[in-house]
């Protein structure tokens, strides 16, 4: 059952006394992991707690089993949080998306994404934005999840309204999460076809032609173990100093680390002829 509910908000951001001049992200799908143990110590091992901000899917959560782990992980790292379910779990848990954040949050909006008939285990999908008071200024924050067995042309459909969003965002932004993008044709969404499909390009393109582009063309699978390079992280008016592609453990997929700075470069001017 889809869920239609004001995302979850949690306040524990502290002064920073020495602001940095740049932003880190990480952007992983829990696989809905619900040990804040397992979690914290796994980005604690790969170097990624200190992230200033994160982006989550598969968040769940079973009131029943104890507090929020996002909850939890924000008032141990003293960060704002946004948790957004987007369907129904179980008799009374919910699964969704989540941002953490160093710094303020605010402006927060869900996006219900077209949802498509996929036979078996269908899925709720949705995006969640929010706006970062950061020392860069303010950062738009995108955090998505779309379907894994639909096509080019179901993805761009279900991408749209986020893309429509960013205009309400400020020009510095990030986008990340599980666009589940592959090279498969999925027949009757079902069946893969390996090779017959292209998606991994023109949904690149299509947030080019938004502004966004990503560090993260060349490195690697993001799928645990499959071919697959499914998750993302996309910036508008920043630019990676530095992205790197981490194992998980508890985790089908990997972490996708990035720092960003403001993209100071202006574009060259355009070519003029005059006629003589």
């Amino acid at each position: 059952m889809c869920l239609e509910v004001a995302p979850r908000f949690g306040r524990f951001h502290q002064a920073v006394r020495s602001p940095a001049l740049s932003l880190t992200a990480t952007s992983l799908n829990l696989a809905t992991e619900t040990s804040f143990r397992k979690i914290q110590r796994e980005l604690e091992r790969v170097q990624l707690l200190q992230s200033d901000l994160f982006f989550f899917q598969e968040v769940e959560h079973h009131p029943d089993r104890g507090s929020l782990i996002i909850d939890r992980l924000a008032k141990h790292l003293g960060y704002d949080y946004l948790f957004a379910p987007a369907q129904r779990v179980g008799e009374n848990g919910a699964q969704g998306l989540a941002i953490l954040s160093r710094y303020s949050l605010q402006d927060a909006e869900v996006i219900h994404l077209p949802r498509f008939i996929l036979k078996v285990n269908n899925r709720c999908r949705i995006a969640l934005t929010a706006i970062a008071a950061t020392p860069l200024g303010a950062v738009g924050l995108v955090n998505l999840h779309l379907d894994t067995r639909i096509n080019l042309k179901q993805r761009c459909r279900q991408l749209h309204p986020v893309l429509e969003a960013t205009s309400k965002l400020p020009q510095n932004s990030l986008i990340a999460g599980d666009l589940n993008t592959q090279n498969y044709l999925w027949v009757e969404n079902l069946l893969p076809l390996p090779f017959l499909h292209r998606q991994v390009r023109p949904v690149l393109a299509r947030l080019k032609t938004y502004g966004y582009t990503t560090p993260f063309t060349q490195t690697g699978r993001t799928h645990a173990w499959a071919p697959l390079k499914l998750d993302w992280i996309f910036l508008r008016k920043l630019k990676a100093q530095d992205r790197r592609v981490q194992t998980i453990g508890f985790s089908d997929h990997r972490a996708l680390w990035v720092q960003a700075v403001p993209d100071k470069s202006r574009p060259r001017p355009a070519v003029r002829f005059i006629r003589e």
